[in-house]
């Protein structure tokens, strides 16, 4: 699945960083027409496969970079063509950190990337980290050999898609990634994305509890709104509880380096891919 469609200038423009926030995080917008945006999501509707059974937190399911309902997507939308093409470059995600100030956080080393220190996740890949992760249960790492692996980093690309029901309460992403964004493409118009932030602590778990934090922000989920945060300890996000019947259709990537446990020193030692109370 190439890459090579040319994206317009900045696709995801992003507005100035508010250094009075507790974590990096700025806002912005999709530079697409509400026409483009629909035509996306209506393709989308007609390929999506739901089952209950496969969703989660109250009713999503994920159709991820490299299954065959993204390449059928992929296919049909140049809007989707675009956005991809955009994320897959260093240039993107330079500029990024630039915007998020990462000279001030624990991932500061990592910039500025090179392009070829950055890929796409593939299949096998998925497969080898499910695989890292139920070795490592039994007391195996295989992380050491799989940094043999190259390229240092992977973007991931994930659509979301979810029905009534749908919760995530406050917490971080998976700790190996640097910076995630989301785009909003329609059905959460009248949901927030809640910016959560905690009290300074030893460690830091991956879910907060009730009343263990408090909103600093909220934002509006509007179709074509973005937003992108550096993945740091304190980084809590959650999402109202989601209930309507029109699905709510979005899109979260990120930057993220292979094969570690976590890239944030304030970060306890656990399995990126489990999240630990």
């Amino acid at each position: 699945m190439g890459t090579n469609i040319m994206p317009h200038e900045e696709l995801i423009k992003f507005n100035a960083l508010n250094s009075d926030l507790p974590f990096p995080v700025v806002n912005g917008m999709l530079s697409a027409s509400t026409a483009e945006i629909n035509a996306l999501i209506e393709i989308i509707n007609a390929e999506i496969i739901y089952s209950k059974d496969e969703s989660y937190s109250g009713g999503r399911v994920d159709i991820p970079y490299g299954s065959e309902m993204y390449k059928r997507v992929y296919q049909k939308s140049l809007l989707l063509k675009r956005i991809q093409s955009e994320l897959s470059k260093a240039e993107y995600w330079n500029k990024s950190a630039e915007k998020l100030n990462v000279d001030s956080t624990d991932i500061s080393d990592h910039f500025p990337l090179e392009q070829a220190s950055i890929r796409l996740r593939r299949n096998y890949q998925s497969l080898l980290i499910r695989l890292n992760g139920k070795m490592r249960r039994k007391g195996i790492s295989l992380e050491i050999p799989m940094r043999l692996f190259k390229p240092k980093y992977e973007i991931t690309i994930n659509i979301g898609y979810a029905l009534s029901g749908y919760y995530v309460p406050p917490h971080q992403d998976n700790r190996n990634k640097l910076i995630v964004g989301l785009i909003y493409l329609g059905g959460s118009e009248n949901q927030n994305l809640l910016l959560c932030k905690t009290a300074e602590r030893d460690k830091y778990p991956r879910i907060l509890q009730n009343g263990d934090y408090e909103i600093f922000k909220r934002v509006q989920q509007m179709k074509g709104v973005a937003v992108m945060f550096v993945n740091q300890h304190n980084a809590y996000h959650a999402t109202e509880q989601y209930k309507q019947k029109e699905p709510k259709v979005f899109i979260y990537y990120s930057l993220a380096q292979k094969y570690v446990e976590h890239v944030f020193t304030k970060d306890e030692v656990k399995l990126r891919d489990e999240w630990i109370e």
